[in-house]
């Protein structure tokens, strides 16, 4: 996708950062889906300096698990 991508990648998806459940920051297994650390993924790609996350509020998505992990993920190039 950055190989591609000519301004940025956008991602919606769910975003997790407790490094005690998550020791190797890649992700946990929770309800029958993976929650990822992006900016841990990314980093190996991009400086952190041009990840950027913004949390998805109830007005935007009101489902609980939304509201707790979502995130929108931007990646500038």
């Amino acid at each position: 996708m950055l190989r591609i991508a000519k301004k940025a990648i956008v991602l919606t998806e769910w975003h997790y950062e407790d490094k005690n459940k998550d020791p190797r920051g890649l992700g946990i297994y929770y309800s029958g889906r993976w929650i990822r650390n992006y900016v841990n993924l990314l980093k190996s790609f991009v400086p952190e300096k041009q990840i950027y996350l913004t949390k998805i509020t109830n007005e935007i998505w009101p489902d609980s698990n939304w509201r707790e992990f979502g995130h929108i993920i931007e990646v500038i190039k």
